[in-house]
């Protein structure tokens, strides 16, 4: 089963390198917004998506049932209130088990 396992993984990297890389991004966009690299995007209460240098990359991870309230940063929030963002000085509403309506102030911190 290991030398399986061992075989798929090169095999899956061949294809990759024999593909090549993407081409690089200053930026990604998503549902009308753009994102500069390293910003984390709202996806879902349980998976999470970054903008990088390659474009979004998200975990696949199955959600649980979670009656429309989202999971941010270890923390549940009932639908229709405000979730704050990493930054400290966006919020996003939480609305059905997903992030929305985001606010994209300049923050400075002092």
């Amino acid at each position: 089963m290991k030398a399986v396992i061992v075989l798929v993984a090169v095999a899956s990297l061949h294809c990759f390198v024999a593909q090549g890389l993407p081409e690089p991004v200053s930026s990604c966009k998503h549902n009308g917004q753009t994102y500069e690299i390293g910003e984390i995007i709202p996806y879902d209460s349980c998976n999470i998506c970054k903008c990088g240098v390659y474009g979004i990359m998200c975990t696949l991870m199955a959600c649980p049932d979670n009656s429309g309230r989202c999971y941010v940063n270890g923390k549940w929030y009932e639908s229709g209130t405000s979730v704050p963002k990493a930054d400290g000085c966006n919020t996003c509403l939480c609305q059905n088990g997903q992030l929305t309506i985001c606010t994209k102030m300049a923050c400075i911190h002092i």
